[in-house]
């Protein structure tokens, strides 16, 4: 029988149900029930190489974002 897996993330159908399930826990059980946003900043690629250099300087850009 094909794509009847039951196992990790092989079969299409698994997955989806998986993932809907999981979901449908992290609604229910993880998160308040109140409004959730997502923010994404990005470092420009010249300045990139600092951040790799010096990782302090990743919690002194999330701070600027947070005070933002």
């Amino acid at each position: 029988m094909a794509f009847s897996c039951k196992g990790r993330y092989f079969c299409p159908s698994c997955h989806q149900k998986r993932v809907l399930r999981f979901g449908t826990w992290v609604a229910d059980e993880v998160l308040a029930p109140v409004s959730h946003r997502q923010y994404v900043f990005t470092v420009p690629k010249m300045l990139r190489v600092y951040f790799r250099r010096d990782r302090r300087l990743l919690g002194k850009l999330s701070q600027c974002a947070a005070d933002a």
